[in-house]
């Protein structure tokens, strides 16, 4: 009896000790505030580093699609989007045309409407110079010339149409300028037509491109069917062939095409003198 009571002592006493060792384990490794504090900040650390990751990792795969893409950018891919190009320079040149046979007409007592400037501005974002390995440096050169020229006729589009809106400026400068845009709006266009050459490998600049009449005839043909029939202030027989002039031999061909290019552009001037098929002047002018 005395034995099993010895027992059952020393047995209460192992489990005391057990349970208080046991205690203070847990107390030394519950988590103060500063432990709490130290482990979100890990965390959030980890999540930033993931995200970074998941960011450079979209960043490299978006680079890589992009080289891949310029890289595939030729030379006749190029020459394409001047096209469009060469076409809004055709349709300033016949506007241009417009403006000044429908200024001379009032005595400069009228002028174009502000939204001819944005009418008229040359699409720079479509001089493309990057990512096509087939452009020798000349060429590219050229492209430069080009956009540089364009971003110049673009800034004076501004200044040339407040001269002709300025009720108190002599009728002489007004003159002037509206010459000079129809002259400028003439480079423009033949400037274009000579960069494509280039970049095709024209060997003479001067002769036109197959390419350029079949764009004029096509963009001539889609003014013709927007217009408003019987609404031109020009006639065709009225049209100043010095107006033509220079325009007509960026475009000449020797095999014929010079006449049918000719008559288009004179029936260009005519219809762009009236109205389109929603009643709208193609270039409304404004009386003193």
């Amino acid at each position: 009896m005395i034995l099993l009571k010895i027992i059952q002592s020393d047995t209460t006493s192992v489990f005391s000790a057990i349970a208080k060792t046991s205690q203070q384990t847990a107390d030394n490794t519950a988590l103060g505030p500063y432990d709490f504090w130290t482990i979100l900040i890990a965390v959030l650390a980890l999540s930033v580093s993931a995200a970074s990751f998941y960011i450079a990792k979209k960043t490299l795969e978006s680079q890589q699609k992009t080289e891949k893409n310029t890289s595939r950018l030729s030379k006749e891919s190029v020459v394409k989007v001047l096209e469009h190009v060469f076409e809004s320079a055709y349709v300033n040149y016949v506007r241009s045309c417009v403006i000044l046979h429908k200024l001379k007409k009032s005595e400069y007592r009228s002028y174009p409407s502000r939204d001819q400037v944005s009418y008229m501005k040359l699409p720079l974002e479509y001089v493309i110079m990057d990512g096509c390995n087939e452009l020798s440096e000349a060429k590219l050169i050229g492209l430069v010339k080009l956009q540089s020229s364009m971003a110049s006729y673009n800034e004076r589009l501004a200044y040339r149409f407040g001269v002709f809106e300025n009720a108190q400026l002599p009728v002489d400068i007004k003159s002037r300028e509206a010459n000079r845009l129809h002259v400028e709006s003439v480079f423009m266009m033949v400037l274009v037509d000579k960069t494509m050459k280039q970049i095709n490998d024209y060997v003479d600049l001067e002769a036109p491109s197959p390419r350029t009449l079949a764009v004029t005839k096509r963009r001539s043909k889609e003014l013709i069917q927007d217009a408003q029939p019987d609404t031109a202030q020009i006639k065709v027989e009225d049209v100043d062939k010095n107006l033509l002039l220079k325009a007509v031999e960026c475009l000449y061909d020797s095999n014929g095409w010079k006449d049918g290019v000719e008559a288009l552009i004179k029936n260009n001037i005519s219809v762009m003198s009236g109205q389109n098929k929603r009643s709208e002047d193609f270039v409304l002018m404004i009386p003193f």
